[in-house]
């Protein structure tokens, strides 16, 4: 059937079984949200010890071409506006008159 799919918990869900663990075992809690007994643990040691995700302090993969990605925007985003304008002048050109 291939690897199972490795189980992941919103916030939402481990703030949940943070409640049940005061309540039952932390087996029959990992059960309910089916998950092993160790990622159930792992996840609420992280949240004791409010430990940051390390993956969020990590610079994005294209932050270093943030400039031209931008400029990239701005172009599509002018082309998009101008093309509009033009579709409801109905002229298919943009006149700057009307607009001042």
């Amino acid at each position: 059937m291939g690897v199972p799919a490795v189980a992941k918990l919103k916030k939402c869900q481990i703030m949940c079984a943070e409640e049940f663990v005061k309540h039952q075992s932390v087996r029959k809690t990992a059960s309910v949200f089916n998950v092993d007994e160790s990622t159930l643990r792992y996840h609420l040691e992280r949240k004791r010890e409010n430990a940051l995700d390390g993956r969020a302090l990590q610079p994005e993969a294209c932050a270093e071409h943030e400039s031209v990605i931008l400029d990239w925007i701005g172009c599509s985003i002018t082309v998009m506006w101008f093309t509009w304008m033009g579709a409801v002048t109905g002229s298919g050109r943009w006149n700057a008159v009307p607009a001042l």
